[in-house]
């Protein structure tokens, strides 16, 4: 009796909720109806609307878990037979409910795009307009009906399907439940079936946006060592965005062209690109698919991946862009479709898959789709993969050898290649616009009025690049599609979502590890030798005084660290920010005299007001660090304004080294310090204690500027002092 009781307590509760959504659903029309009365536009009722649709959705779930309490609760004095009885309704009773919601928010959903085309139509003036929006209107009245009986027939299939699963698991008759199970497997091919034509529907109605493009205007230039590339392919679908974009051909550019060229379309191989991100892997193989699609006799074909969303379709046949998109889940279903319809036999064909990751399922669905499209004719179609990885994992040598698989490495960009680029106008002038360093803006920048009056264009440049080289590295991505601050932002967001800091020594992963930990790779080649390594400087400095001595003596301790010149260049300056940051510094002069430095926090110079840097600072010892490398003699600067002390710190593993004082008296000056008497200032290298006594000062700049803070015209260089720092980490 109470079991029974439980039940119509239940059925009411439902009985209730159904009403209570019915009310709502009232409700809702009342409010469109008003909103539409008072001439509110259409974009402020979808957010009325939507946020109804919000609330009705926490409702559902707080109802639902009301429902399962208090079956939680009434079991307790329920036999077994009944609890499972009463279990499997709540469930059937959740899923109706759920197929009752989404098929009100399809109703919901569809009104609305119907209803904004009634308003469209009410408003138009132009009868010819008038007359396609009507004809468009009807259109998607017919697709709403479509829609609306397939949402309908998925909805009773799938309660066709619950209902069996229900009954076989109450059956107890062995026969029984053997025909309940091939019953429910049939309706299981059903749904699938079904589910599969509503995709291919779905990728017959895409839409395809055509542009031709210009070969006037696209291709090499500079002897070869530009390429044009048109702005289409990369933009999204929407924008009619003419204009090119300018690529520089360094020896990677080159290399990957040929390997296109040679081991993919003429050999007949499964190409693989790998690397970092931002090495300009898909801008490359996208200037050749350009290229070799404005060629008669060959078709070229792109699908771009992404993470999650959306996969975007591209084909270039006899100098003709044409452009769609389709949701990711869709991929399995479209992209064969599409490959039978826009790349039939008989001509050559290139396709290429852009970004993928390994472990995703609608990537692996793309892949397979285009290997068997291959296969299909091999004599004809060619086939190359884009990733971010650094290797492909699960290797099959058999597979391999049976798809003549071939991998390419691309590496990260050097200081000397980005100097190069930009010695051309118009490459630099198609990046010119991301290039200043953008810090520089605000208000009190260290770096103010830094280029002297007779820098010349390309020394500008110059120094522009090595500024940012030190915060981007050999990423060329942030390097030319980013400003400074942006890049920044970016890194520091990579190295904030960080899940496990101890990846970071995974120098291998690429798109294995997380996305966070990927963007902070670089891989580099020097001379017959490879290097992975963290991707620049700042990244490096971030996370030394982030994570303390001890990262840094994980990164010492890689496999190839004392091999990489990138990377050993960077410790030793790593060590010197940990330390200073963490206990402090115990250092050694020439006279073989142990100086110890107290430990302060570090802040960055630029991008901050003076005014508020001095509110900061003046209560504490701080260690101020520009973010600039050729900053101009300094690499530190440690201020305590009680003691009235400055000192200027040049951390260098060189033997030698400049003094430009400029920079120095400069920093003062902005800092407000020298206005008042008393003011002490020294000027510091500090280098491995192996070279303390070898090192030197090669040359000094702006004698005499530090004059009024008691230096000698002439001794900079003198009382300028050295220190050792034992270079080895500690246990």
């Amino acid at each position: 009796m109470r079991g029974l009781n439980f039940f119509l307590e239940i059925l009411l509760i439902l009985q209730l909720f159904l009403s209570f959504e019915s009310a709502l659903r009232s409700v809702e029309t009342g409010k469109y109806a008003k909103l539409k009365s008072r001439g509110e536009d259409e974009a402020e009722k979808k957010v009325e609307l939507n946020s109804t649709a919000t609330l009705k959705k926490q409702r559902d779930k707080i109802k639902k878990e009301e429902l399962e309490h208090k079956l939680t609760l009434e079991k307790k004095e329920l036999d077994p037979a009944e609890k499972q009885r009463l279990t499997s309704q709540l469930e059937r009773k959740e899923l109706e409910h759920t197929v009752k919601l989404e098929r009100k928010e399809l109703e919901h959903k569809l009104t609305l795009e119907k209803k904004e085309l009634e308003h469209k139509i009410e408003m138009c003036q132009d009868p010819a307009e008038k007359q396609r929006l009507t004809s468009q209107l009807e259109r998607k009245e017919l697709e709403h009906t479509v829609k609306l009986e397939r949402k309908e027939l998925e909805h009773k299939l799938t309660l066709e399907k619950k209902e069996l699963e229900h009954k076989i698991e109450m059956c107890q008759d062995p026969a029984e439940k053997q025909r309940l199970t091939s019953q429910l497997e049939r309706k299981e091919l059903v749904l699938d079936k079904h589910r599969a034509e509503v995709r291919e529907e779905e990728a017959e109605s895409a839409i395809w946006t055509e542009k031709t493009l210009s070969r006037d205007l696209v291709g090499h230039r500079e002897a070869n060592k530009l390429f044009f590339l048109d702005r289409s392919l990369f933009d999204p679908i929407s924008s009619s965005q003419a204009g090119v974009r300018v690529l520089y051909c360094r020896d990677s550019f080159n290399e990957q062209w040929r390997f296109l060229d040679d081991r993919v379309c003429k050999a007949g191989c499964l190409g693989w690109i790998l690397g970092p991100p931002g090495t300009g892997k898909t801008t490359t193989t996208m200037s050749f698919m350009q290229s070799r699609g404005m060629e008669e006799g060959w078709r070229v074909i792109c699908f771009r991946l992404w993470k999650w969303g959306i996969v975007e379709f591209l084909q270039v046949d006899d100098g003709v862009l044409r452009k769609c998109e389709m949701p990711a889940d869709n991929a399995g279903a479209w992209i064969p479709k599409f490959l039978r319809e826009r790349a039939p036999s008989g001509k050559k064909t290139l396709v290429s898959i852009d970004g993928y990751r390994q472990g995703e399922q609608a990537h692996g669905f793309v892949l397979s789709a285009c290997l068997y499209w291959v296969h299909r004719e091999l004599e004809n179609r060619r086939l190359v993969i884009t990733t971010s990885m650094s290797s492909r994992a699960k290797k099959s040598s058999e597979q391999d050898a049976n798809e003549k698989v071939e991998e390419m490495m691309v590496y990260s960009w050097t200081m000397e290649e980005y100097l190069e680029a930009c010695r051309y106008d118009a490459f630099y002038k198609s990046v010119a616009d991301v290039m200043k360093w953008s810090l520089d803006e605000e208000e009190g920048s260290m770096d103010e009025g830094e280029g002297s009056m007779d820098e010349t264009e390309q020394e500008r440049r110059s120094r522009e690049i090595e500024s940012k080289y030190q915060i981007v590295g050999g990423s060329c991505r942030y390097m030319f599609e980013r400003r400074t601050d942006e890049a920044i932002q970016e890194l520091r967001d990579g190295i904030e979502a960080v899940p496990d800091f101890a990846s970071l020594f995974d120098m291998g992963m690429g798109e294995r590890a997380n996305n966070a930990v990927n963007r902070l790779h670089g891989k580099y080649r020097v001379g017959d030798e490879v290097h992975w390594t963290l991707v620049s400087r700042f990244v490096s400095m971030e996370l030394a005084q982030r994570l303390g001595e001890t990262f840094v003596r994980k990164i010492e301790e890689l496999v190839d660290a004392t091999g990489n010149p990138t990377l050993r260049g960077w410790l030793f300056e790593m060590l010197f920010f940990a330390r200073i940051r963490g206990a402090g510094l115990q250092l050694t002069t020439r006279s073989e005299i142990v100086d110890d430095w107290k430990r302060c926090n570090v802040i960055r110079l630029e991008a901050m007001q003076i005014h508020k840097l001095q509110e900061k600072t003046k209560v504490a010892r701080v260690c101020l660090k520009p973010l600039k490398w050729n900053q101009g003699g300094y690499d530190a600067v440690i201020v305590d304004w009680s003691e009235k002390f400055v000192r200027f710190v040049q951390v260098t593993t060189r033997q030698s080294h400049d003094l430009k004082l400029r920079y120095m008296a400069k920093c003062l000056q902005l800092l407000g310090i020298g206005k008042e008497e008393g003011w002490k200032v020294e000027i510091v290298f500090v280098v491995p204690e192996e070279i303390l006594n070898s090192f030197s000062v090669k040359n000094v700049e702006n004698k005499g500027i530090l004059a009024r803070y008691g230096w000698t015209r002439g001794n900079e260089a003198i009382e300028a002092q050295v220190f050792g720092m034992d270079p080895r980490t500690r246990r």
